[in-house]
């Protein structure tokens, strides 16, 4: 009599499928890039993405209404490079900002490849403070 192991038999389809996938696999990106994270204060929005390894002058950005896209390329792999985890090639990520922007008034700096962009929010979004007199 044989017996039948359910898990044994997922885990050994789980690595014929990774041995065969695997060359093409090691090319994608594992997540979207370049990661983005946002974050908001009452007078603007900050987007910090990280793109380490990308040359300021490779990376184009624009703002569309409430738009923020991101384009640049990520040098690919040279010679010396014996295995390459991290994502190399061209990217092109479009994010929604939570709020209507400033576009004119947008600014960049990159700093140890961490790209910050200082968006503010449109006037009239941002809170005053409503002076009562007494009369």
């Amino acid at each position: 009599m044989v017996w039948f192991d359910p898990i044994n038999e997922i885990l050994a389809f789980e690595k014929k499928f990774k041995d065969l996938f695997s060359p093409f696999i090691e090319f994608m990106p594992e997540k979207v890039y370049p990661p983005v994270n946002l974050y908001s204060t009452d007078s603007e929005i900050l987007a910090v993405i990280r793109i380490p390894g990308v040359n300021p002058q490779d990376i184009e950005i624009s703002v569309n209404d409430n738009l923020l896209t991101i384009k640049g390329c990520r040098s690919e792999k040279n010679e010396k490079t014996a295995k390459q985890e991290s994502y190399c090639g061209k990217f092109d990520r479009t994010i929604e900002l939570p709020v209507k922007v400033d576009s004119e008034n947008v600014k960049a700096e990159m700093t140890d490849g961490i790209l910050k962009v200082i968006f503010p929010k449109s006037k009239e979004l941002v809170p005053r403070k409503i002076e009562i007199k007494t009369v």
